[in-house]
């Protein structure tokens, strides 16, 4: 028997066979076409030739705001965040329980102050556009203010309750039923004393001194050291768990503040502001004007 064996089958196969051109599927504009092999480069080439090319268009507009980002870090940022009352603020409050609450309305302020600004140097194409100017601008401070008493506030009046809600949460991550009940009797007895201390004093002692006899109620976070079941976790555990409890105070901050600045803002307080404004600016061209009809006497008496 002989075997041949033919290594270009490929190569030698009759595409003229009717018998299979029977199963290639044809159609209008079909072209069949046979595969062909060339050099390494030249399918490097088309293959290259079909992929898009990375497009330029948001080349200039990322280098502009590359370099807006740049400047405002430069001239307002750095000198804002270096300035003596910011530094001042820094130290002052560095321990203070409600640094996240002065971070937010520090961001208020600014915000505030600039659309101030930018309204009072507004262009005047008419004589009244200067008061307008002026009601805007006392509108947008008095929303500000408002505003961040009103945030200062709601926040301070659910400390409490939101303390009860994040030992809760505390106890069920331990596995300890009696951490809330505990927690909360604990800062009720603290509060009790602080009062009887104050009624005990009132009088006798200044009130710095008298602050430095009230102990500080518990926080969560202390609270929670405290537990046995803390104590056994391990190290990870441990931090997780006490970044979750503080993270529930800065929830309730972030909502609370957000709701007044985005809600309560334009809703209730800015008709507030608008009408303390418009008495405000009424009152003072009232006293101009009256000012005005004295200077008016005045003068008419001197010339008669």
């Amino acid at each position: 028997m002989n075997v041949t064996l033919n290594t270009n089958k490929f190569n030698t196969y009759n595409r003229n066979n009717s018998a299979t051109r029977q199963q290639i599927p044809t159609f209008p504009g079909y072209r069949e076409q046979i595969p062909t092999f060339g050099s390494a480069g030249s399918i490097v080439s088309n293959v290259s030739s079909t992929i898009p090319k990375k497009s330029g268009l948001f080349k200039n507009i990322k280098k502009a705001y590359g370099a807006g980002i740049d400047f405002i870090a430069k001239y307002f940022t750095a000198p804002l965040v270096d300035s003596k009352p910011i530094n001042y603020m820094a130290e002052k409050f560095k321990n203070s329980k409600y640094l996240f609450n002065h971070l937010l309305a520090v961001g208020s302020a600014i915000t505030s102050g600039m659309y101030m600004y930018k309204t009072l140097k507004m262009p005047e194409k008419k004589p009244e556009d200067r008061d307008r100017k002026k009601t805007l601008a006392l509108n947008q401070f008095l929303t500000f203010a408002l505003s961040t008493a009103g945030a200062y506030l709601i926040d301070s009046k659910l400390g409490n309750w939101w303390d009860k809600q994040t030992a809760k949460f505390a106890g069920l991550r331990l596995n300890d039923p009696n951490l809330a009940k505990e927690f909360v009797e604990t800062n009720e007895a603290i509060r009790a004393n602080n009062k009887l201390t104050i009624e005990t004093n009132k009088g006798k002692v200044s009130k710095k001194d008298l602050k430095l006899l009230l102990d500080d109620t518990e926080m969560v976070k202390d609270f929670v050291k405290t537990r046995n079941n803390f104590k056994s976790m391990l190290p990870k555990q441990k931090r997780a768990l006490l970044n979750q409890v503080e993270g529930m105070g800065l929830l309730k901050t972030m909502i609370v503040f957000g709701a007044v600045y985005r809600y309560f803002v334009p809703v209730l307080v800015t008709p507030i502001a608008n009408k303390i404004g418009e008495k405000y600016l009424n009152r003072k061209k009232e006293a101009n004007a009256q000012a005005q009809i004295q200077q008016n006497q005045q003068q008419t008496k001197k010339a008669a």
